[in-house]
């Protein structure tokens, strides 16, 4: 078994692997990183990997015309793969056979079996396996998911998810379209939804899915699945590409026994409801919120509880709450990737701490996504 050992304070040395437009992005959430030292490109168009080398504060770095030569350089401990999704598991693979650490796109691949490849392999040779599930880190998510987990609204009872995103820079010709290259809606952008949602709430199935092709052509621009968690939730998707980008929405709803949340942005801005709550509980969501975000529209005096789902609650108010952590919904975006690549580096200078986002979350959610999209054929 391979296993690296890190002097303290030394930074994690990570290549990256795809030179497109989402490289300029983890360039620019991981600069100035205390984690994390750039010191390698590869991309097969070797120009891409050569510019971003010569960006100013990557002067060092080493450009390769591919993969390969990278791993055998000895200049990287770890990569970062942000190649088109039917490409990742077998990079992943490459990687961890030369026991370089990865942190991957999503999805980890287009298929579970070769999810499950990579993470057997992962964890024979002692590599740290992480995968780049940004809304994990979202302030409006952690929120969320404090409120789940307290079970300070009662339990979930239902979940929404809708993401009606543009389709100007995806041309016909674009990687996206093809299923043997994306894997799909469901697979190359869904799963960021599943993960969220199986995170939330546990262990979900799917049981319907459909879609939508475009007039006259191969391209499925909306696809939906319902999926049950613990057998008694169940979670709406919808995603389309198929709108002009200034026309983007995308929101979630979760409703629980006692309250509702809305989520607003797929990088969410904005965290907004209404519950009906005991004292306590209202003092609860102020401490996550914060102060002033929680207000208190009306009180009940009746010492009786109330009755609803063959269960008895205690409410004393009902609390409209707005949190808008970050008006800037790129500075969120910037901040998650950066918080998960840290947290990957983290992991990586301190063996034995527990990993934010796991192999096997990203394979669960691909299991997820897969099915969903089986299933809508």
């Amino acid at each position: 078994m391979f296993v690296p050992m890190f002097p303290m304070n030394k930074k994690v040395r990570l290549g990256i692997i795809g030179c497109g437009r989402f490289a300029e992005i983890s360039l620019q959430s991981c600069k100035d990183s205390p984690l994390i030292e750039i010191t390698a490109f590869a991309d097969q168009n070797f120009t891409l990997a050569k510019e971003l080398a010569g960006k100013p504060g990557f002067e060092n770095s080493m450009a390769f015309r591919d993969s390969m030569q990278m791993f055998k350089s000895m200049l990287v401990d770890a990569v970062h793969i942000l190649t088109p999704p039917s490409s990742h598991a077998a990079l992943a693979a490459a990687a961890i056979e030369k026991g370089i650490h990865v942190f991957c796109e999503k999805p980890l691949a287009i298929s579970p079996w070769e999810g499950e490849k990579v993470i057997r392999l992962a964890t024979q040779n002692g590599i740290v396996l992480s995968v780049n599930y940004v809304m994990r880190f979202c302030p409006c998510y952690l929120a969320l998911e404090r409120i789940v987990r307290d079970g300070l609204f009662g339990n979930p009872t239902h979940f929404l998810f809708e993401n009606h995103a543009q389709d100007e820079t995806l041309p016909p010709e674009h990687w996206f379209w093809n299923e043997n290259l994306s894997g799909g809606i469901l697979v190359e952008h869904g799963v960021h939804f599943f993960d969220i949602a199986n995170h939330l709430f546990g262990k979900g199935v799917v049981t319907q899915a459909g879609r939508v092709t475009r007039p006259n052509t191969r391209q499925v621009d909306r696809i939906w699945a319902v999926v049950v968690y613990n057998q008694r939730m169940p979670a709406f998707f919808i995603h389309a590409f198929d709108r002009p980008d200034v026309t983007e929405r995308a929101w979630g709803e979760t409703v629980f026994d006692r309250g509702y949340v809305s989520i607003s942005g797929w990088i969410p801005t904005r965290l907004s409801g209404e519950a009906f709550l005991s004292m306590k509980e209202k003092e609860k969501l102020d401490e996550i919120l914060g102060p002033g975000c929680a207000k208190v529209l009306e009180t009940y005096k009746s010492e009786l509880p109330l009755r609803g789902g063959g269960k008895y609650h205690r409410i004393d108010c009902k609390v409209k709450f707005v949190y808008e952590p970050e008006p800037d919904r790129w500075k969120i975006y910037h901040d998650a990737i950066r918080s998960g690549i840290e947290d990957f580096a983290g992991c990586i200078l301190q063996p034995g701490r527990k990993l934010k986002v796991t192999g096997e979350d990203a394979l669960e959610s691909l299991k997820i996504a897969h099915a969903a999209t089986k299933k809508s054929l």
